[in-house]
This record gives structure tokens, sequence and C-alpha cells, in this order.
């Protein structure tokens, strides 16, 4: 149970590096192009 648990929040803290990444990704593409 607790194994599992560590999965899911590694899972979920890359998904949101991701996200953020792309954010942020997009915000620098955003400010350039202006």
């Amino acid at each position: 149970m607790q194994s599992g648990l560590v999965k899911t929040i590694i899972i979920v803290v890359i998904i949101l590096l991701i996200i953020a990444a792309l954010l942020y990704a997009l915000g620098i593409a955003g400010f350039v192009s202006r």
C-alpha cells in the first residue's frame, strides 16, 4: 500500500513538472513573439 502511494506521488510530481515546463516554455515563446 505504501509503495503504491509513493508511485502515485511520483507520477503526480512528474505530471506537475511537465505542465510547469510547458507553461514556462509557452510563456517564453509568447514573450519572445511579442
